[in-house]
C-alpha cells in the first residue's frame, strides 16, 4: 500500500524542489553576469582595426586629439551633397565607437 505522504513530509518535498529550482535560476543569473561583464568584446567585430589604419603601435592608446580632428576631417569630407565612401563611413563608425568606448572607462 502506497500512502500519502503528510503535510510535514509533502511541506519538505516541495522544499527540495524549491531549493534546487533556486539553485538553477542563481546558476543563470550568474552566467548572464560573466556574459554581461564582456559584451564589448563580443560587439566588437574587427579589434585593432582603427589602430593599424591610424599609425599606432599595438599597446598604445590612440590619442583622443587625433580621434577628434579624423572625425572632424570625415564630416567635412561629407558635407552638403557628398557622400563618403563605404570604407570612410566604416572608419567614421569605428572613430565614434573608440570615442564612446573611451567615456566609458572614465
Amino acid at each position: 500500500m502506497c500512502r500519502r505522504p503528510n503535510n510535514l513530509y509533502l511541506w519538505e518535498y516541495k522544499m527540495k524542489i524549491l531549493k534546487s529550482q533556486l539553485k538553477e535560476i542563481i546558476r543563470e543569473v550568474v552566467e548572464e553576469q560573466l556574459q554581461e561583464k564582456n559584451w564589448i568584446k563580443g560587439a566588437i567585430k574587427k579589434p585593432g582595426a582603427l589602430r593599424k589604419s591610424m599609425g599606432v603601435k599595438k599597446g598604445e592608446k590612440i590619442p583622443a586629439a587625433a580621434i577628434n580632428k579624423k572625425i572632424a576631417t570625415l564630416h567635412k569630407k561629407g558635407e552638403g551633397d557628398k557622400k563618403l565612401t563605404k570604407p570612410e563611413r566604416t572608419e567614421l563608425a569605428r572613430l565614434n565607437l573608440a570615442k564612446t568606448l573611451r567615456k566609458m572607462k572614465k
